[in-house]
C-alpha cells in the first residue's frame, strides 16, 4: 500500500497518454537491513500531457 501512489502516478502521468506501448519496471533490492524499491517508466511525463 505504500508503493501504490507512486506506481499509480507513473501510470497516470507517464504511460496513460503515450501513443505507443509503455513499460513500467518495479525493482526491489536488499541492502543489509533495508529494501530499496525503484519504479521506472518510459512515459511522457506531466509536462507533455494534454490539458
Amino acid at each position: 500500500m505504500v508503493l501504490q501512489p507512486f506506481i499509480e502516478n507513473a501510470i497516470w502521468h507517464g504511460l496513460q497518454h503515450k501513443d505507443s506501448q509503455g513499460h513500467l519496471h518495479i525493482g526491489f533490492t536488499r541492502e543489509g537491513q533495508q529494501i530499496h524499491c525503484v519504479i521506472e517508466d518510459d512515459g511522457i511525463g506531466r509536462r507533455r500531457q494534454p490539458h
